[in-house]
Protein backbone atom coordinates (compact mmCIF):
# COMPACT_ATOMS: atom_id res chain seq x y z
CA UNK A 1 0.00 0.00 0.00
CA UNK A 2 2.84 2.46 0.97
CA UNK A 3 2.41 5.51 2.37
CA UNK A 4 -0.64 7.25 2.68
CA UNK A 5 0.45 11.46 2.23
CA UNK A 6 -2.53 12.42 2.02
CA UNK A 7 -3.81 10.48 6.01
CA UNK A 8 -1.20 12.02 7.05
CA UNK A 9 -2.37 15.48 6.42
CA UNK A 10 -5.68 14.64 7.13
CA UNK A 11 -6.52 15.31 3.24
CA UNK A 12 -9.06 14.13 0.63
CA UNK A 13 -7.24 13.33 -2.70
CA UNK A 14 -8.87 16.22 -3.97
CA UNK A 15 -7.58 18.58 -2.01
CA UNK A 16 -7.15 21.82 -3.96
CA UNK A 17 -3.51 23.52 -2.77
CA UNK A 18 -4.94 26.32 -0.45
CA UNK A 19 -6.13 22.85 1.54
CA UNK A 20 -2.85 21.36 1.46
CA UNK A 21 -1.49 24.69 2.80
CA UNK A 22 -3.47 24.62 5.69
CA UNK A 23 -3.52 20.90 6.15
CA UNK A 24 0.54 21.25 6.64
CA UNK A 25 0.39 24.54 8.52
CA UNK A 26 -2.51 22.77 11.34
CA UNK A 27 -0.41 19.31 10.76
CA UNK A 28 3.13 21.07 11.41
CA UNK A 29 2.52 23.22 14.43
CA UNK A 30 0.43 19.72 16.32
CA UNK A 31 3.87 17.58 15.94
CA UNK A 32 6.60 20.12 16.07
CA UNK A 33 9.43 19.29 18.39
CA UNK A 34 9.12 22.29 20.30
CA UNK A 35 5.75 21.95 21.29
CA UNK A 36 6.17 18.44 22.27
CA UNK A 37 9.62 17.89 23.99
CA UNK A 38 11.05 14.12 24.42
CA UNK A 39 8.63 13.21 22.34
CA UNK A 40 10.09 10.72 19.60
CA UNK A 41 6.90 9.92 18.22
CA UNK A 42 6.60 13.66 17.59
CA UNK A 43 9.59 14.30 15.86
CA UNK A 44 8.62 11.11 13.25
CA UNK A 45 5.88 12.65 12.30
CA UNK A 46 7.25 16.31 12.21
CA UNK A 47 9.21 14.52 9.15
CA UNK A 48 6.41 12.70 7.84
CA UNK A 49 3.97 15.85 7.71
CA UNK A 50 7.24 17.37 5.76
CA UNK A 51 7.40 14.68 3.55
CA UNK A 52 3.91 14.71 2.91
CA UNK A 53 3.59 18.46 1.81
CA UNK A 54 6.45 17.87 -0.21
CA UNK A 55 5.05 15.27 -2.33
CA UNK A 56 2.06 17.10 -2.20
CA UNK A 57 2.97 20.54 -2.94
CA UNK A 58 4.54 19.78 -6.19
CA UNK A 59 2.68 19.39 -9.38
CA UNK A 60 5.27 16.58 -10.64
CA UNK A 61 5.28 14.98 -7.65
CA UNK A 62 1.93 14.83 -6.95
CA UNK A 63 0.55 13.57 -10.07
CA UNK A 64 3.47 10.78 -10.29
CA UNK A 65 2.31 9.88 -6.58
CA UNK A 66 -1.61 9.94 -7.42
CA UNK A 67 -1.20 7.67 -10.38
CA UNK A 68 1.50 4.72 -9.29
CA UNK A 69 1.30 5.91 -5.57
CA UNK A 70 4.48 6.02 -2.87
CA UNK A 71 6.72 2.93 -4.76
CA UNK A 72 5.71 4.38 -8.60
CA UNK A 73 6.97 7.81 -6.85
CA UNK A 74 9.99 6.88 -5.91
CA UNK A 75 10.85 4.06 -8.33
CA UNK A 76 13.47 4.26 -10.93
CA UNK A 77 16.84 4.78 -12.32
CA UNK A 78 19.69 6.73 -10.12
CA UNK A 79 18.49 10.46 -9.99
CA UNK A 80 14.61 9.83 -11.65
CA UNK A 81 13.09 8.64 -8.85
CA UNK A 82 11.37 11.08 -5.68
CA UNK A 83 13.84 10.83 -2.67
CA UNK A 84 12.79 12.83 0.67
CA UNK A 85 15.27 15.98 0.71
CA UNK A 86 15.24 15.51 4.29
CA UNK A 87 14.69 19.58 4.79
CA UNK A 88 12.19 18.88 7.49
CA UNK A 89 13.49 22.03 9.82
CA UNK A 90 13.99 24.28 6.26
CA UNK A 91 10.93 23.47 4.95
CA UNK A 92 8.61 24.64 8.34
CA UNK A 93 10.56 27.51 8.65
CA UNK A 94 10.34 28.78 4.69
CA UNK A 95 6.79 28.55 5.10
CA UNK A 96 6.78 30.23 8.49
CA UNK A 97 9.49 32.17 8.27
CA UNK A 98 10.95 30.92 11.95
CA UNK A 99 12.23 27.26 12.98
CA UNK A 100 10.77 27.84 16.20
CA UNK A 101 7.13 29.31 16.42
CA UNK A 102 7.12 28.88 20.26
CA UNK A 103 9.47 30.99 21.31
CA UNK A 104 8.75 34.12 23.40
CA UNK A 105 11.75 36.76 21.67
CA UNK A 106 11.16 40.33 20.56
CA UNK A 107 9.50 40.01 17.09
CA UNK A 108 7.07 37.59 17.94
CA UNK A 109 3.95 38.32 16.85
CA UNK A 110 0.40 37.11 18.37
CA UNK A 111 -0.33 34.02 17.43
CA UNK A 112 3.37 32.71 18.47
CA UNK A 113 5.29 33.56 15.38
CA UNK A 114 7.99 35.82 14.05
CA UNK A 115 6.77 37.55 11.59
CA UNK A 116 8.49 36.16 7.49
CA UNK A 117 11.54 36.30 6.95
CA UNK A 118 12.01 38.39 3.41
CA UNK A 119 13.70 35.75 1.27
CA UNK A 120 10.59 33.19 2.50
CA UNK A 121 8.02 35.56 2.09
CA UNK A 122 9.02 36.41 -2.02
CA UNK A 123 11.15 33.43 -2.84
CA UNK A 124 10.14 30.30 -1.08
CA UNK A 125 8.41 27.54 -2.56
CA UNK A 126 5.94 27.52 0.44
CA UNK A 127 5.38 31.62 0.97
CA UNK A 128 2.23 32.59 2.64
CA UNK A 129 0.34 34.70 1.13
CA UNK A 130 1.13 38.56 1.53
CA UNK A 131 -2.09 39.04 3.29
CA UNK A 132 -0.80 36.98 5.75
CA UNK A 133 3.21 38.03 6.46
CA UNK A 134 2.98 36.48 10.29
CA UNK A 135 1.59 33.52 9.62
CA UNK A 136 -1.67 31.98 11.01
CA UNK A 137 -2.89 33.04 14.29
CA UNK A 138 -4.38 31.08 17.29
CA UNK A 139 -8.24 31.26 18.33
CA UNK A 140 -8.73 32.29 21.93
CA UNK A 141 -8.27 28.92 24.17
CA UNK A 142 -11.80 27.50 25.84
CA UNK A 143 -11.48 27.02 29.32
CA UNK A 144 -14.57 24.83 30.70
CA UNK A 145 -14.88 23.63 34.00
CA UNK A 146 -14.81 19.62 34.58
CA UNK A 147 -16.99 18.77 37.61
CA UNK A 148 -15.53 15.69 39.28
CA UNK A 149 -16.90 14.63 42.84
CA UNK A 150 -14.46 13.30 45.65
CA UNK A 151 -15.15 9.49 44.91
CA UNK A 152 -14.35 9.73 41.42
CA UNK A 153 -11.02 11.88 42.35
CA UNK A 154 -10.52 9.10 44.76
CA UNK A 155 -11.38 5.96 42.80
CA UNK A 156 -10.74 7.41 38.69
CA UNK A 157 -13.30 7.48 36.29
CA UNK A 158 -13.89 8.26 32.59
CA UNK A 159 -15.73 11.19 31.30
CA UNK A 160 -17.46 11.52 27.39
CA UNK A 161 -18.52 14.88 27.05
CA UNK A 162 -20.00 16.08 23.93
CA UNK A 163 -18.87 19.06 22.09
CA UNK A 164 -19.79 21.15 18.81
CA UNK A 165 -17.55 23.50 17.48
CA UNK A 166 -16.87 25.64 13.99
CA UNK A 167 -15.35 24.84 11.36
CA UNK A 168 -14.24 26.34 8.10
CA UNK A 169 -15.58 24.44 5.18
CA UNK A 170 -13.03 23.98 1.56
CA UNK A 171 -15.32 27.05 0.69
CA UNK A 172 -13.49 29.25 3.31
CA UNK A 173 -16.97 29.49 5.37
CA UNK A 174 -17.18 28.74 9.04
CA UNK A 175 -20.11 26.50 9.64
CA UNK A 176 -20.96 24.17 13.01
CA UNK A 177 -19.61 20.65 12.74
CA UNK A 178 -21.57 17.38 13.65
CA UNK A 179 -21.31 16.80 17.38
CA UNK A 180 -18.29 15.14 18.74
CA UNK A 181 -17.21 13.35 21.86
CA UNK A 182 -14.04 13.99 23.92
CA UNK A 183 -12.62 11.22 26.55
CA UNK A 184 -11.22 12.23 29.78
CA UNK A 185 -9.21 9.72 31.61
CA UNK A 186 -9.30 11.03 35.32
CA UNK A 187 -6.44 9.31 36.93
CA UNK A 188 -7.09 8.08 41.11
CA UNK A 189 -5.38 11.19 43.44
CA UNK A 190 -5.89 14.41 40.22
CA UNK A 191 -6.66 17.33 42.37
CA UNK A 192 -8.47 20.59 41.50
CA UNK A 193 -6.98 22.85 39.25
CA UNK A 194 -5.64 19.86 36.95
CA UNK A 195 -5.76 21.17 33.27
CA UNK A 196 -6.49 18.73 30.41
CA UNK A 197 -6.16 20.19 26.64
CA UNK A 198 -7.47 18.71 23.36
CA UNK A 199 -5.38 20.87 20.78
CA UNK A 200 -7.32 22.49 18.20
CA UNK A 201 -10.67 21.24 19.28
CA UNK A 202 -12.39 24.80 19.92
CA UNK A 203 -13.64 27.02 17.29
CA UNK A 204 -11.85 27.92 14.05
CA UNK A 205 -12.57 30.75 11.84
CA UNK A 206 -10.55 31.53 8.25
CA UNK A 207 -7.00 31.97 8.19
CA UNK A 208 -6.56 30.60 12.04
CA UNK A 209 -5.33 27.79 13.81
CA UNK A 210 -8.55 26.35 15.87
CA UNK A 211 -8.76 27.37 19.71
CA UNK A 212 -7.58 25.00 22.10
CA UNK A 213 -9.85 23.65 24.42
CA UNK A 214 -9.10 23.24 27.95
CA UNK A 215 -10.85 21.18 31.14
CA UNK A 216 -10.22 22.40 34.29
CA UNK A 217 -10.61 20.31 37.19
CA UNK A 218 -13.01 21.19 39.93
CA UNK A 219 -13.78 19.38 43.10
CA UNK A 220 -17.23 19.09 44.07
CA UNK A 221 -18.30 19.24 47.75
CA UNK A 222 -18.51 15.99 49.91
CA UNK A 223 -20.70 15.22 52.68
CA UNK A 224 -18.61 13.65 55.04
CA UNK A 225 -14.95 14.22 53.71
CA UNK A 226 -12.98 17.01 53.53
CA UNK A 227 -9.86 17.11 51.21
CA UNK A 228 -6.50 18.67 52.16
CA UNK A 229 -3.66 17.94 49.53
CA UNK A 230 -3.46 14.16 50.03
CA UNK A 231 -5.11 14.21 52.78
CA UNK A 232 -8.90 13.75 53.66
CA UNK A 233 -10.39 14.68 56.77
CA UNK A 234 -13.27 12.91 58.19
CA UNK A 235 -15.19 15.31 61.63
CA UNK A 236 -17.00 12.86 63.72
CA UNK A 237 -19.74 14.12 65.47
CA UNK A 238 -20.68 12.44 69.07
CA UNK A 239 -22.62 13.10 71.81
CA UNK A 240 -20.83 13.74 75.14
CA UNK A 241 -22.23 10.06 76.65
CA UNK A 242 -20.49 8.88 73.50
CA UNK A 243 -17.30 10.88 74.81
CA UNK A 244 -17.30 9.66 77.70
CA UNK A 245 -17.72 6.03 77.69
CA UNK A 246 -16.67 3.15 75.06
CA UNK A 247 -17.53 3.99 71.83
CA UNK A 248 -16.87 1.99 68.15
CA UNK A 249 -16.72 5.10 65.34
CA UNK A 250 -17.50 3.45 61.30
CA UNK A 251 -15.90 5.29 58.65
CA UNK A 252 -17.16 4.86 55.29
CA UNK A 253 -14.66 5.32 52.94
CA UNK A 254 -15.05 6.33 49.48
CA UNK A 255 -13.84 2.96 47.93
CA UNK A 256 -17.23 1.50 50.07
CA UNK A 257 -15.03 -0.42 52.51
CA UNK A 258 -16.12 0.45 56.50
CA UNK A 259 -13.45 1.03 59.15
CA UNK A 260 -13.84 1.05 62.73
CA UNK A 261 -12.02 2.46 65.65
CA UNK A 262 -12.71 1.80 68.99
CA UNK A 263 -12.72 4.84 71.00
CA UNK A 264 -12.23 3.49 74.55
CA UNK A 265 -10.14 6.79 76.35
CA UNK A 266 -12.41 9.67 76.74
CA UNK A 267 -12.24 11.83 73.73
CA UNK A 268 -11.99 15.75 74.36
CA UNK A 269 -13.27 18.06 72.31
CA UNK A 270 -10.91 19.17 69.36
CA UNK A 271 -8.87 16.03 69.72
CA UNK A 272 -8.07 13.97 66.12
CA UNK A 273 -6.99 10.93 65.05
CA UNK A 274 -4.80 10.27 62.75
CA UNK A 275 -5.24 7.01 60.13
CA UNK A 276 -1.94 6.18 57.75
CA UNK A 277 -2.87 5.37 54.23
CA UNK A 278 -6.33 6.12 54.17
CA UNK A 279 -6.22 9.44 52.19
CA UNK A 280 -6.22 10.04 48.91
CA UNK A 281 -4.27 7.78 46.17
CA UNK A 282 -1.32 10.29 45.42
CA UNK A 283 -1.47 10.46 41.49
CA UNK A 284 2.71 10.79 41.07
CA UNK A 285 3.47 7.71 43.93
CA UNK A 286 1.34 4.77 42.43
CA UNK A 287 0.02 2.65 45.42
CA UNK A 288 0.51 5.36 48.18
CA UNK A 289 -2.23 7.36 49.98
CA UNK A 290 -1.71 10.31 52.24
CA UNK A 291 -3.44 10.34 55.31
CA UNK A 292 -7.14 10.12 57.21
CA UNK A 293 -7.13 12.74 59.92
CA UNK A 294 -10.60 12.48 61.74
CA UNK A 295 -11.37 15.46 63.79
CA UNK A 296 -13.82 14.60 66.79
CA UNK A 297 -16.49 17.22 67.42
CA UNK A 298 -18.42 16.50 70.69
CA UNK A 299 -22.42 17.80 70.98
CA UNK A 300 -22.97 18.67 74.48
CA UNK A 301 -26.93 18.74 75.30
CA UNK A 302 -28.60 21.90 75.34
CA UNK A 303 -29.88 21.40 78.45
CA UNK A 304 -30.55 19.04 81.73
CA UNK A 305 -32.77 18.34 84.13
CA UNK A 306 -32.04 19.49 88.10
CA UNK A 307 -32.59 15.86 88.80
CA UNK A 308 -29.64 14.52 85.69
CA UNK A 309 -27.47 17.85 87.14
CA UNK A 310 -28.05 16.20 90.76
CA UNK A 311 -26.76 12.82 89.25
CA UNK A 312 -23.95 14.03 87.08
CA UNK A 313 -22.49 15.94 90.04
CA UNK A 314 -22.61 12.96 92.37
CA UNK A 315 -20.79 11.15 89.68
CA UNK A 316 -18.15 13.31 88.88
CA UNK A 317 -17.80 15.30 91.70
CA UNK A 318 -14.29 14.89 93.39
CA UNK A 319 -13.88 12.91 96.91
CA UNK A 320 -11.74 10.82 98.30
CA UNK A 321 -11.66 7.31 97.07
CA UNK A 322 -13.22 4.65 98.24
CA UNK A 323 -12.23 2.26 100.50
Amino acid sequence: MGVDYYRILGLDRGANPKEINNAYRRMAIKWHPDKNPGNDMSSKMFAQVAEAFEVLNSKKFRAKYDKFGEEGLKAGKSGEGYTFSGRTVKIFEEFFGTTNPFASTVGVVPGGFRGQSKDASVGSPYALPLSDPAGPSKMKTVLENLDVTLEELYNGCTKRLKIERKRVSKEGQVISSSHKYLTITVRPGWKKGTKITFESEGDEIPNTIPADRVYVVTEKPHKFFQRSGNDLIFTAELSLLEALSNYTLDVTTLDERVLSFPCNEIISPGSTKIIEGEGMPISKKPGQKGNLKIEFKIMFPRRLSNGQKAQLAKILKKGPPSK
